[in-house]
């Protein structure tokens, strides 16, 4: 079995859009980089689509600043930041 697992973080308003601070995730087999992850998040919910916009957040893994064309690996921890306004 392929299943990638991540802990996924959200900060600031991401956490009041998404009604939690953070969760595990199985994601699907087609999420393989984080700017995979940022689309599949933006289709998962309706409000969710213009908080995850790729302009609007930075991606963090294991606290570290990351680009969107980087993979998403099994036991990542990501957080979601958004970028000031």
């Amino acid at each position: 079995d392929l299943k990638v697992t991540i802990k996924l973080l959200y900060f600031i308003h991401l956490s009041i859009v998404t009604v939690r601070d953070e969760e595990e995730l199985d994601l699907q087999y087609s999420v393989t980089y984080f700017e995979t992850l940022l689309g599949w998040l933006r289709i998962r919910r309706e409000e969710w689509k213009d908080a995850f916009d790729d302009k609007m957040v930075k991606v963090t893994v294991k606290k570290h600043f990351s680009e969107t064309y980087s993979l998403v690996e099994h036991c990542d921890e990501v957080a979601i930041v958004p970028l000031p306004e």
